[in-house]
C-alpha cells in the first residue's frame, strides 16, 4: 500500500510569489472581511463576528499576504 504525501496549505503557499495584482485582491478581500467583523460587532451580532473572524484566519488571501508582508508592489 503506498502512502499518500498530504501538504498543509502554509507549505502549499512557500514557493508562491505574489504579482501586484494578485496582492491587491489579496488585500481587498482581507479589508472586506475585516469591515463586515466591523459591522457585525458594530451590530452586536457577536456570533457572526466569530463566524468572520474563523473565515479571515482561514482564508488563503491572509495566508498569502502574511508570507509576503514586504514584498514590493
Amino acid at each position: 500500500m503506498e502512502r499518500v504525501k498530504t501538504a498543509c496549505a502554509s507549505s502549499q503557499l512557500e514557493g508562491c510569489k505574489l504579482t501586484a495584482l494578485e496582492r491587491d485582491k489579496c488585500e481587498n478581500r482581507v479589508r472586506k472581511l475585516q469591515a463586515r467583523i466591523v459591522k457585525a460587532l458594530e451590530a452586536k451580532r457577536y456570533n457572526k463576528a466569530k463566524a468572520l473572524q474563523h473565515l479571515l484566519d482561514i482564508s488563503m488571501a491572509r495566508k498569502c499576504i502574511d508570507l509576503h508582508p514586504n514584498e514590493p508592489v
